[in-house]
């Protein structure tokens, strides 16, 4: 059977699809023309979000493990009642691109649907700073938050990630190190959407290249920004491509879900599939017919609204 596109994001996401398959190909290692195209049509959707104001945001800087400065953001309400869980966000783009503000009114509606407050770091990107650096980045950023979790009345027990696309990949390799690390408490929750885990994935999957919105020369390009030429070379790989971890126990409840049409969706599923081998707690959903950031470009279709839900309702299970 011929996989296409579900009717309802066809029809939601018609104009973009139309303009994807008239646009040029981007070549695979061209990092700046995919900067200066893909994050204004990301920011473009997620800039048609409702502003909510009653959410608040303040900046805050720390050290990574090189002595870097780093930015992290803390978003929250004012309805936070005593210690109380926090989430550490990690935004998506394919390690090359991509910041905060980008997602800045995704962030403010998960933290004003759920309550949680939000911290999200705006680590380094690939190629400038390639592996290990953006999961240092984030690992950094988590230690930072569990040493200030009194400062902002949170309990350190109760400390998720959350992470999309690339981001779901870098939080599935933090949560990594934290294990390894042995960071205590532990992670509670990792919150993986449609991630990025998989350094072998450059190759066109047949059926879903020609749907992908992300494709096999996409993930070429942000896999080799990220661990060059010889990845299996790399100590440490797997902190970097988490598909590669030989031993997943003792980690964290875990989301994920991923769309049917998206390139990632195969080691998706072998992942959850190996973390539920390894005992470890997994939800995990394939939506069919529905590519990479089907949420972004249909925002309103049923798939997205359960998809939506199922995000909200893992965030306020931490």
């Amino acid at each position: 059977m011929t996989l296409k596109y579900d009717a309802e994001f066809a029809q939601a996401a018609e104009s973009f699809i139309f303009n994807l398959r008239n646009a040029p190909s981007l070549p695979a290692h061209d990092i700046l023309t995919r900067r200066a195209l893909l994050p204004g049509l990301i920011e473009n959707e997620l800039s048609k979000l409702p502003f909510d104001g009653s959410v608040l945001r303040e900046e805050y800087q720390f050290p990574s493990y090189d002595s870097a400065t780093i930015v992290i953001y803390r978003y929250w309400t004012n309805n936070d009642l005593g210690a109380s869980p926090a989430l550490l966000y990690i935004h998506g783009g394919g390690f090359i691109l991509g910041n905060v503000e980008m997602c800045d009114k995704a962030i403010r509606q998960l933290v004003k649907e759920t309550g949680v407050q939000t911290f999200a770091v705006e680590y380094r990107l690939a190629p400038e700073h390639a592996h290990p650096t953006p999961t240092e980045d984030c690992f950094s950023a988590l230690c930072w938050i569990h040493a200030h979790a009194s400062k902002f009345s949170i309990d350190n027990s109760r400390i998720g990630l959350f992470g999309v696309s690339a981001g779901g990949g870098l939080a599935a390799g933090t949560a990594l190190l934290a294990r390894d690390r042995e960071l205590m408490p532990p992670v509670a929750k990792q919150i993986l959407i449609y991630p990025m885990l998989d350094d072998q994935n450059v190759h066109p999957i047949d059926g879903i290249e020609k749907l992908a919105i992300w494709n096999s020369d996409d993930n070429l390009t942000g896999w080799t920004a990220l661990m060059g030429d010889r990845r299996e070379a790399h100590e440490g790989r797997q902190y970097g491509a988490p598909i590669h971890a030989k031993d997943l126990k003792n980690l964290p409840s875990t989301y994920m879900d991923v769309g049917g049409l998206d390139i990632f969706a195969s080691e998706c599923q072998q992942y959850a599939h190996r973390l539920s081998l390894s005992n470890v707690e997994v939800e995990f959903h394939l939506y069919p017919g529905v590519p990479h950031l089907f949420d972004v470009f249909a925002p309103h279709i049923n798939t997205t609204k359960r998809a939506m839900e199922s995000w909200l309702r893992a965030v306020r299970s931490i």
